[in-house]
């Protein structure tokens, strides 16, 4: 079973982020439709488990198809979403994220502590897409909020997030783009992925903690996607995210990972 998970964290392990790389992800760049339809994935490194110092490398699936009356599905890694209203700029729809958890690591010492197994959450986001072309730099900008909760598996508690993120041409091949956010946790979730029980202390050698709801993370990303040809994209991607609250205080963190936390990799994409 562990290699088996291994596996699969190798292909998602990336959580959706090296998409970022491939066509940008839920923010889509669309001057004039360019990537109305796509599918593509993202090689990179990432964090082994949440606060982690070690890395691996990892692989994200991804696609996007536009529907009928500005509607889209999406699918980045482990993050599923879909647009089901009409309006051309506001937005809202369902989503799906499937959490990695943390068993088989590097770390001794984190290694000894529970597994946290595979688990899906579901919730919704509302977001706003403003796109301009006629000003004298054209840029697509969208924001929003994020909220989901736990349903299935190894996952617990929920999270609540908000988003920021731009988009500027600067040829007719070479796109630039920037995003923020920040994302905050409930008491369940903070103390299911950063707490440490005094059975688990005992057992891992690290400290106890008991981890409170609140801020999770900031996050920043710059990312440069390249039109090789009318269907293919090449694109790279740096994601930066600085654990705060009880995840950047928690002693798993503090005594065994890092609280700045990067991903960073390469992308191609087939668009039509």
């Amino acid at each position: 079973m562990r290699p088996f998970k291994r596996v699969i964290k190798k292909v998602v392990g990336s959580m959706g982020l090296l998409m970022l790389a491939t066509s940008v992800n839920a923010t889509s760049v669309e001057f004039n439709d360019l990537i109305p339809n796509y599918v593509g994935i993202g090689v990179g490194v990432t964090s082994e488990w949440a606060g982690s110092s070690d890395t691996f490398v990892g692989a994200a699936p991804g696609a996007r198809v536009k529907l009928e009356n500005n509607r889209y599905a999406e699918w980045a890694g482990p993050y599923m979403g879909m647009k089901v209203n009409t309006h051309p700029n506001f937005e809202f729809g369902p989503i799906a994220l499937m959490s990695l958890g943390r068993s088989d690591v590097d770390n001794e010492h984190v290694n000894r502590l529970p597994e946290i197994d595979f688990g899906l959450a579901m919730g919704g986001y509302v977001g706003y897409r403003i796109t301009k072309t006629d000003t004298a730099i054209p840029f697509s900008t969208r924001f929003g909020v994020t909220a989901s909760t736990a349903v299935a598996g190894g996952a617990k508690g929920s999270n609540v997030g908000v988003y920021l993120n731009t988009w500027v041409p600067l040829s007719h091949r070479l796109f630039v783009g920037l995003g923020a956010g920040a994302t905050f946790a409930d008491d369940k979730y903070m103390q299911h992925y950063f707490g440490v029980d005094s059975h688990a202390s005992q057992v891992s050698g690290i400290s106890e903690f008991n981890a409170s709801g609140g801020s999770r993370q900031v996050y920043l990303w710059p990312a440069v996607l390249y039109q090789l040809s009318p269907k293919w994209y090449l694109g790279s991607a740096v994601y930066y995210q600085r654990l705060t609250g009880d995840a950047a205080r928690s002693s798993i963190v503090k005594e065994q990972g890092d609280k700045h936390q990067f991903t960073y990799g390469v992308g191609i994409g087939y668009a039509w």
